[in-house]
C-alpha cells in the first residue's frame, strides 16, 4: 500500500482540483432550467473541454513519474521504509489548506438527481457514453494489473516494468492533451468511435511484441495515449446530455465507471 501511496494521492489530489474547477465552471456558464437557451451546448462547453484536458494532463503526469520514483526509493530505503512516500503528499496537503482559498459560494446550487432519475438517465444516450467509458476503464486496468505480471513471467526486472508502466502512463498525459485538442474540433461521436476502434488492437499488439523492443515501447505509449483521450469527449458529451445534473453526469462516467472496470478485473 505504501508503494503507491504517493503517486495515487497525488492523482487524486490533482483530479479532485479538477473536478472542483470543472464543477464551478460549468455552474456558472450553464444557464438555470428555467431559462431559454439561446446558443447550443457545443459552444457553452467549448472553454470546459481545453481545462478538463489540462487538469487531466497534470493528473497523468504526475502519475507516470509514480513507478520510476518507487523503484527509486525502494532502491534508496528499502521496502521497511516506504513510509517516508507519505510524508510529502502529508506536507503539502497541509500547505494547500492554508494556500487555497474557501470553497464557499453564494450560489443556489439544484438539488442532486434522485435514484430514479439517475436510472432515467443512464437508460438514454448517457449509458452509452457509460458503457464505452467502463470499456476503455477495463483496457487500462487490465494493462496495468497484468502488464507487469506478463513481463515478471519473461523474466523482465522490476526497473524495466516501472519503464513500460511509465511510459503507458506518460501516453496518457500526451493522449488527454490530444483529446481536449480533439474534442473542440471534430464530431464527438465520431471521435470516440475512431479512438476505441484504435485503442482494442494496439493494446493487444502491447502484450505480442516483444519485450525491450522499440515498437513494443512505441505500442505501449500510443495504448496509453488512445485510453486518456477518449476522457475529454466522454466528460464533455456527458455534460451535454445532462446540463441539470453536470456533477452527477462527470461522476457516473468517470468514477463509477472506473470503479466497475475495477470490479470487473477480480474474476480475472
Amino acid at each position: 500500500m505504501a508503494m503507491y501511496c504517493l503517486p495515487s494521492t497525488m492523482y487524486v489530489i490533482g483530479n479532485a482540483f479538477g473536478m472542483s474547477f470543472r464543477r464551478g465552471l460549468v455552474q456558472s456558464t450553464l444557464p438555470s432550467r428555467s431559462s431559454n437557451r439561446t446558443t447550443p451546448l457545443v459552444s457553452t462547453f467549448e472553454p470546459l473541454t481545453e481545462r478538463h484536458a489540462i487538469f487531466s494532463f497534470c493528473g497523468a503526469a504526475g502519475h507516470a513519474l509514480g513507478p520510476l520514483a518507487i523503484v527509486w526509493l525502494v532502491a534508496g530505503v528499502g521496502f521497511d521504509r516506504m513510509w517516508v512516500a507519505m510524508l510529502p503528499v502529508l506536507v503539502l496537503g497541509a500547505v494547500l489548506w492554508f494556500v487555497l482559498p474557501p470553497g464557499s459560494s453564494d450560489r443556489i446550487l439544484d438539488p442532486p438527481p434522485s435514484i430514479r432519475e439517475m436510472g432515467r438517465i443512464l437508460r438514454g444516450p448517457l449509458g452509452l457514453v457509460f458503457g464505452i467509458s467502463c470499456t476503455t476503464a477495463f483496457l487500462n486496468s487490465v494493462f496495468l494489473t497484468f502488464q507487469p505480471i506478463v513481463m515478471a513471467a519473461g523474466g523482465a526486472s522490476e526497473v524495466q516494468g516501472a519503464v513500460v508502466i511509465s511510459l503507458y502512463l506518460a501516453g496518457q498525459a500526451m493522449g488527454t492533451l490530444v483529446g481536449g485538442y480533439l474534442t473542440d474540433r471534430m464530431d464527438r461521436p465520431r471521435l470516440l468511435a475512431i479512438l476505441t476502434a484504435i485503442a482494442f488492437p494496439v493494446f493487444v499488439t502491447t502484450f505480442l511484441l516483444p519485450e525491450g523492443s522499440a515498437l513494443s515501447f512505441a505500442a505501449v505509449v500510443l495504448a496509453g495515449a488512445c485510453n486518456m483521450a477518449v476522457l475529454p469527449p466522454i466528460v464533455i458529451m456527458a455534460l451535454e446530455l445532462s446540463p441539470s445534473f453536470a456533477s452527477t453526469s462527470s461522476g457516473i462516467v468517470m468514477g463509477l465507471a472506473w470503479a466497475a472496470a475495477a470490479l470487473a478485473i477480480l474474476p480475472a
